[in-house]
């Protein structure tokens, strides 16, 4: 399966769930899982993918959230800029994923996010370079 970005989808699952000496414990990783996929190499870290399972829980359309930053779930209506103090979630937590992410590490952290209807949930962010 390929994505419209390109990248074969398939195999990037394969990596994560072969990944030697994982430090974050998940559990089966496939097609109905809730996940996006971002681009650390571009500016902003841009979602180039998300399974229709992420849209089915957000209520946001896969154009909606293509070329975005996963910020615009910190806060009702996305709206949420690059720096911002984070009023609608967990700062501490919003901080230690990006510390993960910059340090190319896995790391696991709960957060709020929002729907796209404005609606609060428990976010179990999951994040495994590949």
């Amino acid at each position: 399966v390929y994505s419209a970005s390109g990248f074969d989808l398939l195999s990037i699952l394969a990596r994560v769930a072969t990944r030697p000496n994982p430090h974050v414990v998940l559990g089966p990783v496939d097609l109905t899982c809730s996940f996006v996929v971002v681009d650390v190499r571009r500016y902003d870290h841009p979602i180039v993918y998300c399974s229709p399972q992420f849209c089915a829980l957000t209520g946001y359309e896969e154009h909606e959230v293509l070329g975005r930053n996963c910020r615009f779930l910190q806060a009702p209506g996305g709206l949420v800029q690059k720096g911002e103090e984070r009023r609608f979630t967990d700062g501490v937590a919003v901080a230690q994923l990006r510390k993960s992410l910059v340090a190319n590490k896995e790391c696991q952290a709960s957060i709020v996010n929002y729907k796209k209807d404005r609606q609060a949930f428990i976010n179990m962010v999951t994040i495994i370079p590949v």
